[in-house]
């Protein structure tokens, strides 16, 4: 997904459509009113296309996902009322479509039915992950270091 949008934003003065345009609203500029007009857009262009008119479903499922997944990145507390508004969708059938999801993905997610939210869980870092990325971090230091130590002293 990185690259697309590195695509994208290089590519965006030659070419633009609803479909990068959704894209660069969502990864780039996080507007997810913008990005809800463009799956708007991008669902009117998709049916009226030959071809992928038989892709709509697929593509309205993998867009209400990655609002979805882009959204829970930026906050911890989301109302599902809210979030059935962005994904298109009513309450009741956004709530089960979470709860699906949450399921499937394995999301460090809650759902509180009262109060009508999804509670996002903080994801804490691997304790072995984060030794072996300080480890390269360093090694990488000190490679560095001896080279500009072996450039210096042949300088000297």
């Amino acid at each position: 997904m990185d690259s697309l949008v590195e695509l994208i934003q290089a590519c965006k003065y030659m070419y633009t459509d609803p479909i990068t345009q959704f894209v660069e609203c969502l990864r780039i500029n996080f507007d997810f009113d913008e990005a809800q007009r463009c799956l708007h857009q991008c669902k009117e262009l998709i049916q009226s296309d030959f071809f992928l008119e038989q892709s709509l479903n697929e593509f309205l499922e993998n867009a209400r996902r990655l609002i979805f997944e882009t959204y829970c990145r930026i906050h911890q507390c989301i109302d599902i009322g809210m979030l059935a508004d962005k994904l298109n969708m009513v309450p009741q059938a956004a709530e089960q479509w979470i709860v699906d999801l949450v399921r499937e993905a394995r999301l460090d997610a809650k759902i509180d039915s009262e109060q009508n939210h999804v509670l996002m869980g903080v994801k804490t870092p691997n304790i072995y992950q984060q030794v072996i990325e300080k480890t390269n971090v360093m090694v990488q230091k000190s490679y560095t270091m001896s080279k500009q130590i072996d450039t210096m002293s042949r300088w000297s």
